[in-house]
């Protein structure tokens, strides 16, 4: 959404009950939101609920897939690859830092 879209307080501020936001985000939690310990949260603003079915959708494919899973664990992997003890961050040097 470009910032002419934002400005228009239709386009980002979607109120929305606990039922809706557990549909929106079901997969990448894996839990229902509602639950605790995300319960503290009384009527969530979703300003991008395209965005969140989009990737419900693409967090789904992944979890049916074989290669899809493949796929999600690398990104992850990956992205905290600097988070993680020496041994994986001197790993990731070693394939990416050296070309």
């Amino acid at each position: 959404m470009d910032r002419v879209s934002r400005r228009n307080p239709n386009n980002v501020v979607h109120p929305t009950t606990r039922e809706q936001l557990d549909d929106l985000m079901l997969a990448l939690f894996g839990t229902p939101i509602s639950q605790p310990p995300h319960a503290a949260v009384r009527i969530p603003n979703v300003s991008t609920p395209d965005f969140f079915r989009g990737l419900n959708l693409a967090l789904a494919w992944g979890s049916r897939s074989k290669t899809g899973r493949r796929t999600w664990k690398w990104h992850v992997i990956c992205a905290a690859s600097p988070l993680l003890p020496n041994a994986f961050v001197d790993e990731n040097f070693s394939f990416y830092g050296k070309t």
